[in-house]
């Protein structure tokens, strides 16, 4: 029987039912697989797995793989077996069941139960005949592949969903790729919002606070939240959720107030969330603040520096005491501070004030620097530290000078000379000296009283009253002051210049005074007596006023008392004014106008009188009152007179007399200016000589030059206010244009450049360049002499504008001159044998009683801008008078760095020496 045939036919047929099989099988298990994990996407995104669920869902999707690809193998086996092959033949060559009868006929079993011969002969032309047919079934009959065409196309349908949801959404399948493939990764559940979280992971100082920033794009968002937890937990389970705060262009913000752990965190918006970020703790101790606590020594009476360390570091005197507060961001165990000063080191300890703060204290010996730093309980120490310099301050000496009198001074032996003196110190003053002595006797102390506690400022007075001393004119007083601070380790201290106060006789005095004044102490004498008017008048209304009030029919003790004092006011001024009327001045003008002086004595003489004869006791109010309204009206009457003759004139001559002095002040420079071009002529074949005597005198005439120079310029300014100053009245214009184009003409004339060449080729010791400026600018004023003398003319034309002044005038105009030492005459030397213009007297001091002028303070001169005259008031007498000008009170005695404390000198001292230090080469 050819049986082999037909067991090859089968095989054949078997390979590829297998073949056919597994193929399917793999097939719809992937197509099974995708079917599953679209629904597990699903189930993901709907209920978001945790990784363990995410986990089982894989492992059932491959056991379903693995079950499909089974049971299709399975079922390829038992349809591979030969009966099975055979019936599918016998079914595909529609046989009847031939090739299946061939088979069995063909087996061992079969062939063994055939022993007859017929027998076996039929069984083996059946199972010809079954190979024969079974050979001519085709293959793909009896294992066709439609199925595998099936399968394809359900595993490319699969497989066109997969890639059409990847291409649509590839976001989502890359979310949910890393998730199954990654569970236990940071991946966030798909979502159409995405966060943009800064900073992200994050390095923060143990005890800093974090801000978050979350930049949220997709759809809109109405609340986003922060969620923290511990660094070490499995889980959020136990976060801490926090509102974000929105800010523009879509920003949320909020601040982890103090992080002291490792923590974990992300940002969530509904079911969206961000990733995960880690906040790792440094936990090195930082120094976060360092206060500071300055307590100067109790002496100094400074005031205690809290706070952080100062701009210029820290700064005091010996024995202050620095108390240091350093504060970390971690809890602290101690602190340590080094002081280094003088080559040496000194450590000091900080211990433990609270939690995170150690505190300690030093002492200022000396300069130096200090670094501190801190340990926090673990035992780290801080990585960065604080590095201060230390100053100390030097307790500075002490200062004063002598504000009154001025460094040189006159007074008369009747007089009561103020002294005042102002100490200063950086620390605190103890004690304050006025040291006397007269005509080189030995200097004698004082006494101030130096209140408690040591001021840093003392201002004291002293009246020394001249006159219980016996002195007679030409004795020299000479002053000066002493100071002393509190410093503990020994007091420092300091002295003032000399003050020199010569004697003068009274006729000196005087002369000087009016030297000096000028026309004001012409003016001053009638202002006094229009001031006790003014005063009479203020008096007598306020009682006038009182007397309104009384009801009853007497008069009041009080009123009574009031009328007594007026009456004795009266006859007080009556006699005052009768004394200045009695002292006259050196002027045609004064004796003029004297007889209204008098007239006004003897006016108020019998209002005195009317006064004194009441009988105050029977007197009723309506009569008291009835008389003040008369004595007013006569007072007003009076005051009205005097004004109009007396006051008028005097008001109008000080308009015009400062542009005739002017005048004769531009002739005395001009014969300056010449006398010095004469004077340069013996220089005029010098040029640039080594000759020390020859260049000294030169630097001396330069000096002069430049003095008239600058003369000149003050000159002009003053002939412009002067001119300027004068009342709007066309009487006067005249004088005004005349006065202004005057001085523009010598400014525009060269004349001050001249002089200018002239000092600069003094400067270069060039005699014949400086002889030729200097007569050139001679040479120009000279031009401008008659324009000067018009000028002057003009201003006594405008004198007799008023009458009253006109009639007596006289001399007065040469008379003031001279005594200004511009006159012709010049003025002659008195007994003390003092003799100067009147510029030499306004750096000196004035002390003396000068009847019969207005010795009000604060009065400025109107002769010349700039120079502030005043009269003070001396200590103990309401006559004696100081006549200082404000120029010399500025440069009183010692003065020298007055508008500096003392406490600053030093800084500023140092201060420019290192500025000099720096700009030197090196």
């Amino acid at each position: 029987m050819d049986s082999r045939s037909l067991e090859r036919r089968f095989a054949r047929l078997r390979r590829r039912m297998l073949l056919v099989s597994g193929l399917a099988g793999v097939g719809w298990a992937l197509v099974a697989a995708a079917v599953l994990l679209l629904v597990l996407v699903w189930l993901d995104l709907v209920w978001e797995l945790s990784p363990p669920a995410r986990i089982g869902f894989g492992a059932i999707v491959l056991l379903a793989v693995a079950a499909v690809i089974a049971a299709r193998l399975y079922a390829a086996l038992a349809g591979a077996s030969p009966g099975a092959l055979a019936r599918r033949l016998d079914r595909a060559a529609k046989t009847g069941g031939q090739i299946l009868s061939g088979y069995d006929l063909a087996r061992p079993a079969a062939r063994n139960a055939a022993s007859e011969p017929v027998t076996q002969g039929l069984a083996e032309m059946a199972v010809e005949r079954a190979s024969s047919l079974a050979a001519g079934v085709p293959a793909r009959q009896v294992v066709p592949t439609r199925g595998l065409l099936r399968m394809s196309a359900g595993l490319l349908g699969a497989g066109l969903a997969l890639v059409g949801l990847v291409l649509l959404f590839p976001a989502l399948a890359q979310t949910e790729w890393l998730r199954f493939m990654d569970p236990f990764g940071d991946h966030p559940p798909y979502s159409r919002i995405t966060f943009r979280v800064e900073p992200g992971n994050a390095k923060v100082l143990y005890g800093d606070g974090l801000d978050v920033f979350v930049t949220t794009q997709g759809p809109p968002t109405d609340r986003v939240e922060l969620v923290v937890w511990a660094g070490d937990a499995e889980s959020a389970e136990d976060a801490e959720v926090l509102p974000m705060f929105h800010e523009p262009a879509g920003r949320w913000r909020t601040v982890l107030a103090r992080v002291t752990s490792d923590a974990r965190y992300h940002v969530r918006s509904g079911r969206s969330r961000s990733h995960q970020y880690s906040i790792d703790v440094i936990t090195i101790p930082k120094l976060v603040d360092v206060q500071f606590r300055i307590t100067p020594p109790e002496y100094s009476r400074r005031g205690v520096y809290q706070g952080r360390l100062p701009q210029g570091g820290i700064a005091g005197l010996a024995g202050t005491s620095v108390q240091v507060t350093a504060r970390s961001n971690r809890p602290l165990s101690r602190g340590k501070a080094t002081v280094t000063s003088g080559g040496q080191t000194a450590d000091f300890s900080l211990v433990p004030g609270s939690s995170e703060s150690v505190t300690g204290s030093f002492e200022i010996r000396a300069s130096g620097k200090l670094e501190l730093g801190v340990t926090d309980v673990d035992g780290r120490d801080s990585s960065e530290k604080l590095a201060a310099s230390i100053v100390l301050v030097p307790d500075e000496n002490p200062f004063i000078r002598v504000l009154q009198p001025p460094a040189h001074a006159f007074a008369t032996p009747e007089a009561t000379l103020p002294v005042s003196v102002s100490a200063e110190d950086d620390c605190g003053i103890s004690r304050v000296q006025l040291f006397r002595s007269l005509n080189e006797s030995r200097a004698l102390p004082m006494e101030f009283d130096v209140p408690p506690p040591a001021p840093l400022r003392y201002d004291g007075q002293q009246a020394l009253p001249l006159s219980a001393y016996g002195l007679a004119p030409g004795d020299v007083i000479k002053l000066f002051a002493r100071v002393e601070d509190n410093d503990p380790a020994g007091a420092k201290g300091a002295e003032s210049p000399i003050v020199t106060v010569q004697i003068i006789s009274q006729q000196d005095f005087e002369r000087m005074v009016r030297i000096r004044q000028g026309l004001e102490a012409l003016s001053s004498k009638y202002r006094q007596a229009e001031r006790r008017l003014e005063s009479l008048a203020a008096e007598q209304e306020g009682l006038r006023k009182e007397l309104e009030k009384a009801r009853d029919g007497k008069l009041s003790e009080s009123a009574r008392e009031a009328l007594r004092r007026l009456s004795k006011r009266l006859r007080k001024e009556s006699e005052d004014i009768r004394a200045s009327a009695e002292h006259l001045l050196p002027f045609d003008l004064d004796a003029a106008l004297v007889s209204r002086l008098l007239e006004l004595a003897e006016s108020l003489e019998h209002e005195s009188g009317s006064l004194e004869a009441l009988d105050l006791e029977n007197l009723s109010p309506e009569a008291a009152q009835n008389l003040l309204d008369q004595l007013l009206q006569k007072l007003a009457g009076d005051k009205k007179q005097f004004d109009e003759e007396a006051i008028a004139p005097l008001e109008h001559l000080e308009l015009i007399y400062p542009l005739i002095e002017d005048q004769s002040r531009f002739v005395a420079l001009y014969e300056q200016s010449r006398d010095l071009a004469q004077r340069l002529a013996s220089l005029k074949g010098i040029d640039r000589a080594d000759d020390p005597p020859v260049k000294a005198r030169m630097r001396t005439m330069e000096e002069e030059q430049s003095r008239l120079r600058e003369a000149l310029a003050e000159l002009l300014d003053d002939i412009e206010n002067h001119a300027l100053r004068l009342p709007d009245d066309e009487r006067l214009d005249d004088l005004r244009a005349t006065a202004l184009s005057f001085a523009d003409a010598v400014r525009a004339s060269g004349a001050s450049e001249a002089m200018l060449e002239a000092e600069t080729a003094l400067a270069d010791f060039s005699g014949p360049e400086g002889h030729a400026a200097s007569g050139r600018a001679a040479d120009i004023l000279e031009e401008f002499l008659a324009k000067c003398e018009g000028m002057g003319n003009q201003g006594q034309l405008c004198l007799k504008f008023q009458p009253s002044l006109e009639s007596g005038l006289g001399h007065t105009i040469e008379q003031l001159l001279n005594e200004a030492g511009l006159g012709s005459g010049g003025m002659g030397g008195g007994q003390s044998g003092y003799s100067t213009r009147r510029s030499t007297l306004d750096s000196v001091g004035l002390f003396g009683n000068l009847p019969g002028t207005d010795q009000m303070p604060g009065r400025t001169s109107q002769r010349s801008a700039g120079a502030d005259r005043s009269q003070h008031p001396s200590a103990g007498s309401g006559d004696d008078a100081e006549i200082v000008s404000g120029q010399s009170v500025r440069a009183a005695a010692g003065s020298s760095g007055a508008g500096v404390p003392p406490r600053y000198r030093g800084r500023v001292g140092a201060y420019f020496r290192r500025i000099a230090e720096e700009g030197q080469p090196r």
